[in-house]
């Protein structure tokens, strides 16, 4: 049995195939979203529980062990988390407007332009940069308490599977990436005011504490060759 998760802006769903891509089982659960003054935030606890609800619910009436699992969601905003991959503020949407003055200042002063053609991404104020540059000026304190600044689907891998993780280079929205060298551009990080804040989205090697199990048949933890979501006798992959 293989099973699909997407972790939606406002439903988490998931689906379990057999071997032929025949579909077995479908389960959702939707999410809220906080909108309050231009902030659009999500409580990230809400957003892992309803994906344990989900698997919950779809492996409930499956026969079968899950030989895989793959893990999309939405992309952008900031999900900050301590070392153990737990939230230390809610997270920030990708739909949040907070920075859009501070996106405005760097379109006026020609850092907009420098950024999108280091990285060939152009910035909105949902996307990391400015979210992280807004939350430096703002609430370093948050900043200082983080370990880590991902994006949604990492959260919930993390949580899942105990390790800590990273948004892979191939992610076309992976921010402060130089698509030449597929590498962090330390150069674009310093134009945002953001080079002390940089170790929150280095790769590291640490696991934080197997977490909670969640879905019948499945247990979350570092039990495989991958690290990664493993069931009995199964390989697990992330979207």
């Amino acid at each position: 049995m293989y099973v699909g998760i997407d972790v939606g802006t406002s439903t988490v769903k998931a689906a379990a195939f057999d071997d032929s891509g025949r579909e077995l089982a479908v389960a959702a659960r939707p999410v809220e979203l906080s909108m309050h003054g231009g902030f659009v935030e999500q409580d990230m606890d809400e957003v892992y529980g309803a994906v344990v609800a989900v698997l919950d619910e779809l492996t409930a009436g499956v026969d079968g062990t899950v030989e895989l699992a793959g893990l999309t969601g939405q992309g952008d905003g900031v999900w900050l988390v301590d070392a153990e991959g737990r939230p230390v503020r809610a997270a920030a949407s990708w739909m949040d407007g907070r920075a859009h003055e501070l996106l405005d200042r760097w379109l006026a002063d020609g850092t907009f332009e420098t950024v999108f053609r280091r990285t060939g991404s152009a910035m909105f104020p949902g996307c990391p940069g400015p979210l992280l540059a807004w939350l430096a000026a703002h609430e370093p304190r948050s900043l200082d308490a983080a370990a880590t600044a991902l994006y949604c689907k990492d959260m919930v891998f993390q949580r899942l599977t105990g390790a800590r993780a990273t948004t892979d280079v191939s992610d076309a929205s992976m921010p402060f990436l130089d698509p030449r060298t597929r590498s962090y551009d330390n150069g674009v990080v310093e134009l945002l005011g953001l080079t002390r804040r940089r170790g929150c989205w280095r790769r590291s090697p640490t696991r934080s504490p197997r977490p909670r199990r969640a879905g019948r048949g499945c247990r979350r933890g570092p039990g495989s060759r991958t690290g990664r979501t493993t069931c009995p006798r199964a390989r697990s992959a992330r979207g």
